[in-house]
């Protein structure tokens, strides 16, 4: 039996449908199993539930991972990687 959420569960789903004798079961959560490029409707979903009060969101907690998103792609952009790396303790 393989389990998974979001790609481990893709990745559970579509092993289950490969290799059928070797797998009984898979228990796949929020997986992508149709995936599209820029797929907008995942980004608008999660941030309706980071803003959204009954589930523990709040605008100040959504405008945070906004910002920071925003701040890491200029970031990228400006080709400042080793700010990237320093501020995920990567690539030492």
């Amino acid at each position: 039996v393989t389990f998974g959420g979001s790609y481990p569960g893709m990745l559970a789903a579509w092993a289950r449908l490969k290799y059928p004798d070797h797998i009984h079961a898979a228990v796949s959560n929020s997986a992508p199993i149709l995936p599209t490029v820029d797929f907008a409707g995942y980004n608008d979903l999660v941030a309706f539930d980071m803003h959204y009060d009954r589930v523990g969101g709040s605008n100040s907690c959504l405008q945070v991972v906004t910002d920071g998103h925003a701040e890491i792609a200029k970031a990228l952009k400006d080709e400042e990687h080793q700010k990237v790396a320093d501020l995920f303790h990567i690539c030492k």
